[in-house]
């Protein structure tokens, strides 16, 4: 062993070298230790240490630890050495780095203890190096893993929350989760996660739970219902993961929850559509097949058969063929306006609307269709803004509607209320149960078929609702003194309130 010392620590040098089981443990420690003099200068180091920086043995001997001594590191080395040598400190324990000598950074855990001659005088130190440079990265790599984490788990647009595998509890719950179950985090963390799922799903979600807790199951997945502190219910994709400590032992379950409510009701929406597709192509098929039947039997009499047919009998099958045909053009109109109504291409007109004049135009073409005697007129002239043609479209779906679903006797009134011009098709038949007031308006939804009438294709009302309302009216149902009602109201114009 090489020993460097100064001035007055040399005779005491001289007695450590002497000391062989000292100088044994020294050598072939499995630490770095080093001897150093008051200024810092190494007297001695053994192998472990010079290995430790890249340095071969002894080649560290009579350099100063600032020589080693990352720069970050150094104000606080020679405070530690100031303490040292005032006495101000018996012996000192921190962590620093030195730099390897291919530049890397070299973590460290120092002791160092003073030696004193009997007299009190610091001769050297005896310092102990313990490379924690491993133990260092894990830490930054564990720190930079949970800022990571904690970065996910606070900017994630699903709900995600630390659960308490012991009872259940919220540990954490992030902003997204907050918003989706509507609570602030501090209410959450006074709850369960049985606390906001629906009674429904709590059984299966605690069975769930029990699984990944006790290694039965690595994690779980389930589509479940949750409750909002509102008390409405929604859908969400809950996946849940255990969590262990480094013995293995539950540390907490990760939750994450994606709100899937607008996919589960597109989802049955889609499902209604396409069964409304069936159903429609099932309607429009029927509905358009006996009309067409009759317009196809009359033609071909005509054709294969004119001889046998009379003046009078051709005169009743040309107007039975233009009152199927009338039939199909209101079918196929329904159609059309649906479609363009979904797709925005619809436009209306704005200009006065006499509805007392087009109702009467409406129910003069109905009875030549074969409706005399059903439908009565009453009411004064009323005047609204909207478009003639889409007036008479609405009143003779209402009145159609009438005809199938209401009963024998059958009015169309017209009358003012306040700034509305008004149009009513009052019926006494059975009407429609409260619960569907609002649904008859929706696609395919139609009453109970009359005896003897073909199921209409469900469009009508939503096609009439759909229209006034591009009039910037309305078309409502109601029942009143036990009569049906619907009734459309659109704006007055200024003549239709000089009049009044």
């Amino acid at each position: 062993m090489n020993g460097h010392p100064e001035a007055d620590p040399g005779q005491s040098a001289e007695r450590w070298e002497s000391d062989s089981r000292f100088r044994a443990v020294f050598d072939n420690a499995s630490i770095g230790m080093a001897l150093t003099a008051r200024t810092g200068r190494f007297l001695n180091t053994n192998h472990a240490f010079c290995k430790m920086l890249g340095y071969e043995t002894g080649e560290l001997d009579g350099m100063r630890f600032h020589d080693i001594t990352h720069p970050a590191d150094q104000t606080d080395s020679q405070e530690m050495l100031r303490m040292l040598v005032s006495g101000e400190s018996k012996s000192i324990h921190w962590e620093k780095r030195y730099l390897h000598r291919d530049g890397a950074v070299v973590w460290a855990r120092i002791n160092v203890a003073p030696v004193a001659s009997p007299d009190g005088e610091l001769l050297y130190m005896v310092v102990q190096i313990e490379d924690i440079t491993d133990r260092k990265m894990a830490e930054a790599a564990a720190r930079a893993s949970e800022e990571r984490f904690k970065l996910a788990f606070d900017s994630a647009a699903s709900g995600m929350a630390l659960v308490d595998p012991a009872n259940g509890r919220f540990v954490s719950v992030n902003p997204a989760g907050c918003e989706m179950l509507g609570y602030g985090e501090e209410e959450l963390l006074s709850l369960t996660i049985q606390d906001v799922t629906a009674p429904s799903d709590r059984e299966e979600s605690y069975e769930r739970f029990r699984s990944v807790i006790t290694g039965e199951a690595p994690y779980s997945r389930a589509k479940l219902h949750y409750l909002r502190k509102d008390g409405s219910t929604a859908f969400g994709m809950v996946s849940t993961a255990l969590v262990k400590d480094s013995e293995g032992m539950p540390l907490h379950m990760v939750a994450n929850v994606v709100d899937i409510t607008e996919q589960v009701e597109a989802q049955d929406q889609l499902k209604q559509l396409l069964a409304s597709k069936d159903q429609l192509i099932a309607s429009v098929s029927h509905e358009l097949r006996t009309p067409l039947t009759a317009v196809l039997g009359f033609a071909e009499l005509l054709r294969d058969e004119p001889g046998s047919v009379s003046s009078q009998e051709r005169i009743e099958i040309i107007e039975s063929i233009a009152d199927q045909t009338n039939d199909l053009t209101n079918i196929v109109e329904d159609l059309l306006v649906a479609a363009r109504a979904n797709n925005d291409s619809l436009t209306v007109a704005r200009v006065p609307v006499n509805l007392h004049a087009q109702s009467a135009q409406v129910l003069e073409a109905l009875g030549q269709n074969g409706l005399h005697g059903r439908p009565e007129l009453t009411g004064p002239t009323v005047k609204g803004w909207g478009d003639p043609a889409r007036v008479r479209q609405i009143l003779r779906n209402l009145i159609s509607n009438a005809f199938r679903y209401g009963g024998e006797s059958i009015e169309v009134t017209t009358y003012q209320s306040g700034a509305h011009a008004c149009l009513a098709v009052v019926d006494d038949g059975p009407g429609v149960p409260p619960d569907q007031h609002d649904r008859i308006f929706e696609p395919y939804q139609r009453a109970t078929n009359s005896d003897g009438l073909t199921a209409s294709i469900g469009l009508g009302l939503t096609v009439s609702r759909k229209l006034a309302h591009l009039m910037e009216g309305e078309l409502t149902y109601r029942r009143d003194n036990g009569r049906s009602v619907f009734e459309l109201q659109l704006v007055s114009t200024e003549d239709a309130r000089q009049n009044n």
